[in-house]
C-alpha cells in the first residue's frame, strides 16, 4: 500500500530571529515572497507560522509578526497552499472571537485554513502580555472550553457554553468555515492531544526526541484505537531525521504528511 507524504514549510516571521538584518519595511515583502514561492511549487502543500509574540529562546526587541494577521494576508495573497499555525494558543484570544477570525480567513482563502490549537507554554510571553501564567491544568481547561465553543460555532452557527473558564451566550458564528463543520485541526504537545484528540484533532504535533517520542507515539496510537472516530482521524507521530514533525496516519487514511522546518528550495 503506497503512502503519500506531503510537506509544508514555515515562513519566517521573526520568532526564531529569522528576520534579523532585514529592514522593517522589507520584512513583509520577504515573508510574502517566500509564501508565493511555496504557493507556486506543488511540492509544498502548506505554509506555517508560529503563534508567538516574543522571540525565542530569549525575548528581544526583534520583530515577531502576529500569526493570525499573517494568516489573513497569506490567504489573500496565495491561491493554493494550505495555511497553518504551529500552534495557536487558546488563551491569547477569546475563543469565540478566534473561531470567528479563523472562519473568516477560511472564507478569504477559499477553504485553506489548518487550525492548530494548544494550551500554551511560553511563560515570559504570557506574563509580559498580562495573561499571568496559570498551571498546566488551567491552560488545558481553557483549551477544552475553547474547543467546545469552536465546535458549536462551526457546526451550529451559534454557541452557548457555560464553562469553567469561558462563557458565551448566543455567540453567532457566521460565516462558517468553507471546509465544512470543522476546520482541519491539530493539537499541540502530547498531553494536549490526548485531552482533545477524540473530539477535535485530526493531527498531532509532538516536539520530543528519543524515548520520549516513542512513549508519545505509543500513547497517541493507543488513544486512537480506543475510539472509532480516532482510529480514523488521529495520526501516528513519527520523527523525521531532517528535523521535521511527521504524522503517519492509520491505513484508513492512506496518507501521511509532515511539516518541514527546512528552507524553501
Amino acid at each position: 500500500m503506497m503512502r503519500v507524504m506531503r510537506f509544508g514549510t514555515f515562513v519566517p516571521q521573526g520568532w526564531r530571529f529569522d528576520l534579523v538584518g532585514i529592514e522593517p519595511d522589507q520584512q513583509w515583502n520577504t515573508m510574502l515572497g517566500l509564501a508565493k514561492r511555496a504557493d507556486d511549487n506543488p511540492d509544498w502543500e502548506s505554509i506555517w507560522v508560529y503563534d508567538h509574540f516574543h522571540t525565542t529562546p530569549e525575548p528581544s526587541e526583534e520583530a515577531t509578526h502576529e500569526a493570525w494577521s499573517l494568516m489573513a494576508a497569506f490567504g489573500a495573497a496565495t491561491s493554493r497552499v494550505r495555511l497553518g499555525q504551529m500552534c495557536t494558543c487558546m488563551a491569547y484570544r477569546n475563543p469565540a472571537y478566534l473561531a470567528k477570525v479563523a472562519a473568516t480567513i477560511d472564507v478569504i482563502s477559499g477553504g485553506r485554513v489548518e487550525m492548530g490549537i494548544g494550551g500554551g507554554w511560553y511563560e515570559h510571553e504570557w506574563r509580559a502580555y498580562g495573561y499571568g501564567f496559570p498551571p498546566a491544568g488551567e491552560r488545558l481547561g481553557r483549551l477544552r472550553d475553547g474547543v467546545e465553543i469552536f465546535r458549536q460555532m462551526w457546526t451550529k452557527g451559534i454557541a452557548t457554553h457555560a464553562g469553567k473558564y469561558y462563557t458565551v451566550d448566543g455567540a453567532i458564528g457566521q460565516p462558517r468555515p468553507l471546509q465544512g463543520t470543522t476546520l482541519p485541526g491539530s493539537a499541540a504537545n502530547v498531553c494536549q492531544a490526548r485531552l482533545r484528540g477524540t473530539r477535535f484533532s485530526s493531527d498531532c504535533t509532538v516536539s520530543r526526541s528519543g524515548g520520549q517520542l516513542a512513549a508519545a507515539r505509543m500513547m497517541l496510537w493507543n488513544s486512537s484505537l480506543a475510539c472509532e472516530h480516532c482510529s480514523r482521524a488521529i495520526s501516528r507521530p513519527v520523527w523525521s531525521p531532517a528535523g521535521s514533525w511527521a504524522w503517519r496516519f492509520p491505513p484508513a487514511r492512506k496518507s501521511a504528511w509532515a511539516v518541514s522546518r527546512s528552507a524553501l528550495s
